[in-house]
């Protein structure tokens, strides 16, 4: 479904990203893990078209978005939920999931997208007309990824979704997350709880230093020393 060949890219001069290959299949939920700095959001901003790739490119569906803008990519089901929520902080719930939809969309498109919505959240149908920022942490990112769904997409890139949760917020994100795949969106997830994403991942890359370290099935790389040992910098040799 998605498929990155070969990325390298960086801001203004200074590389981040080092001839990174990934792919996502239809409804696969994938981690991109590794330590602070390791290149994880460039590479899901440069999938989403906030950067631009370097060298490489990227396919989704067959069809190459090397070259096109941002909110060209939105039309071609790719929806990207940043870290921190980015909600506008005093427009009502039912605006910011509104906005989500994108300038072309129909009524019918709006009112079946938030049905699907309410559905994924019912929290939100009772928080609909509140302002966005009263919402509670939990309840801001659960509007951030159900904006994030209103466009349709078959691939949802989430940033950091659990990022200063509490632990009883964190599990109910989780289980949406889920709710969200099962409805058959492929999600590629950004989490620092290594544990935590690759319980509900099917398949996982490590990052270090800008290129991949390590690729395999989730459920191989649970306790996997080699995963410690790129982020933390232990050796279990010695």
């Amino acid at each position: 479904m998605l498929d990155v060949r070969s990325l390298s890219t960086g801001y203004q001069g200074t590389q981040i990203l080092w001839d990174v290959s990934i792919h996502i299949n239809q409804a696969e939920i994938v981690s991109l893990l590794g330590p602070n700095g390791s290149g994880k959001s460039t590479l899901m901003n440069s999938i989403s078209g906030l950067v631009k790739p370097w060298a490489g490119d990227i396919f989704f569906e067959k069809q190459c978005l090397t070259e096109m803008a941002a909110h060209q990519r939105l039309g071609k089901a790719i929806s990207h939920v940043l870290e921190r929520h980015r909600l506008f902080p005093y427009m009502s719930v039912l605006e910011n999931l509104e906005l989500g939809c994108g300038p072309n969309a129909t009524k019918q498109w709006v009112v079946d997208a938030l049905e699907r919505a309410y559905h994924l959240f019912p929290r939100l149908k009772d928080r609909r007309k509140q302002i966005a920022n009263t919402l509670s942490g939990g309840e801001q990112q659960m509007c951030a990824i159900a904006r994030g769904l209103m466009s349709k997409p078959r691939l949802l890139l989430v940033d950091e979704p659990f990022i200063g949760l509490s632990p009883n917020m964190c599990t109910e994100v989780l289980k949406a997350l889920e709710r969200v795949n099962a409805s058959g969106v492929a999600i590629l997830l950004i989490e620092q709880n290594v544990q935590r994403s690759l319980e509900i991942s099917q398949r996982a890359y490590v990052l270090r230093d800008g290129s991949i370290a390590l690729e395999d099935h989730a459920k191989n790389l649970i306790g996997n020393g080699r995963v410690e040992q790129i982020f933390f910098g232990v050796n279990h040799n010695h």
